[in-house]
């Protein structure tokens, strides 16, 4: 750890450890049906690694994370549902033209939700309310040989799977009125020592997106346009001896587009997350942007 602090400023950071982040749910296609898809989501970043000595200049890296998931629900009566996410993570490293590759299978989650309220059809003023949380498990399944490896390469937070037992917990809530609507998400997940003794901060994923429907046919559009927040807690170098990682950690304001389209039992969606304010690693690290699309089947 002395040497490698004798050599960077900076060697860590937490937006990296992505394989820990939160599963939100969004605007969900119809709440009373199963459904079974795939996500793809891209994400960079780049960062500044600042040498102790004024004879070197500061190195510019980037960090490209890329993820194939399926995930699907399974609706139980009327008011339980059930859903499951299994990640596939491919993340590199650039540093100086040397590419650092990790990948495999990420940590599976699974989330059980309840609807906690629904307005009755029988209400017939336009107004329509859905409210509905829950709370889960994300199993340590994932690739994960510990920090102390990937540390000899300066990214100690590149892994696909984080190696600890987590506990997201899900609030989603949507207001609609004739063809507009607003949904807020937010999850939060509260992180477990890893097997290493690494502990990453508990974070804080939220969205609130305003979004209009446009029915031609069989046809569903949903155009959307909102704001993401994420905060995470800093990281533990060694939570039981509460060595805080003080280089990770830090929040994010992105303004975000998309659009979800559904024909008949098929859905497909699309956004775009660009970062309006951010502070992460204390400065050293910067967000570029969140690509995501997906396509479900209605079953």
């Amino acid at each position: 750890m002395l040497l490698i602090a004798g050599t960077f400023v900076a060697s860590a950071c937490d937006i990296c450890g992505a394989s820990a982040g939160n599963q939100n749910l969004g605007l969900l296609p119809q709440m009373n049906r199963h459904f079974a898809g795939i996500q793809y989501q891209y994400n960079t970043f780049g960062s500044v690694y600042r040498y102790l000595s004024d004879s070197k200049p500061d190195r510019h890296d980037e960090q490209h994370y890329r993820t194939v998931q399926l995930w699907g629900r399974y609706c139980i009566g009327d008011n339980w549902q059930l859903f499951a996410f299994v990640p596939y993570r491919s993340n590199v490293h650039i540093s100086d033209n040397t590419y650092t590759y990790t990948n495999g299978i990420g940590d599976i989650s699974l989330l059980v939700n309840r609807i906690i309220y629904s307005t009755p059809q029988c209400i017939d003023s336009g107004w329509r309310h859905r409210l509905q949380g829950g709370v889960g498990i994300k199993a340590p399944t994932g690739k994960y040989i510990g920090t102390s490896e990937l540390q000899k390469s300066g990214v100690p937070n590149m892994q696909p799977g984080t190696g600890s037992w987590d506990v997201p917990i899900n609030l989603n809530y949507t207001i609609s009125k004739n063809a507009y609507g607003i949904n807020v998400d937010a999850s939060y997940s509260f992180t477990t020592v890893s097997k290493d003794g690494y502990k990453f901060g508990n974070k804080l994923n939220s969205q609130l997106s305003a979004f209009y429907h446009i029915q031609k046919g069989k046809l569903f559009l949903f155009p959307q346009i909102g704001f993401r927040y994420e905060y995470s807690l800093h990281d533990y170098d060694n939570y039981a001896r509460r060595w805080l990682n003080t280089q990770t950690g830090g929040h994010i304001l992105s303004a975000t587009v998309g659009v979800q389209l559904y024909l008949k039992s098929v859905g497909v969606q699309m956004s775009y997350q660009k970062p309006v304010y951010q502070k992460y690693a204390q400065g050293f690290v910067t967000p570029v942007g969140r690509f995501d699309s997906g396509i479900l089947f209605l079953l």
